[in-house]
């Protein structure tokens, strides 16, 4: 099985973050982008599996990524901060616009991550 890849876009795109570390755990191979200019171009490089972003960038808003993924197999996350925690809203589900779905509390947002990920992980992967 190939290794899965996440891009994670934004101001806290490190792979300290708790997410970054949780993908990792599950043999996802994380890379990490500061901005919308910077994942244009890492996606033109690289092929990836998901994309997790702030929603506002310093450099506009990261719903412009969904036309670069429109027709891929690619998801796009866009995280929306409030009071100490934060909601993850569907952009694109595997290449489809999937913007006005009811977004996910961080609960949520991790099942769906673990169904994606850690059930599908390769064989000796922890």
């Amino acid at each position: 099985m190939a290794q899965r890849t996440a891009v994670i876009v934004g101001q806290c795109a490190s792979p300290h973050s708790s997410i970054a570390q949780r993908l990792a755990r599950w043999g996802v191979q994380c890379l990490f982008a500061k901005s919308y200019t910077e994942a244009r171009s890492l996606l033109q490089q690289r092929a990836c599996d998901l994309i997790l972003s702030d929603l506002q960038l310093a450099d506009g808003s990261a719903r412009r990524l969904a036309a670069l993924l429109e027709g891929s197999p690619v998801s796009l996350f866009c995280s929306y901060p409030i009071e100490d925690s934060c909601l993850w809203i569907p952009v694109v589900a595997r290449g489809r616009d999937c913007w006005g779905a009811a977004p996910l509390r961080p609960r949520e947002f991790g099942v769906l991550l673990r169904r994606a990920f850690a059930e599908r992980r390769p064989a000796g992967a922890s």
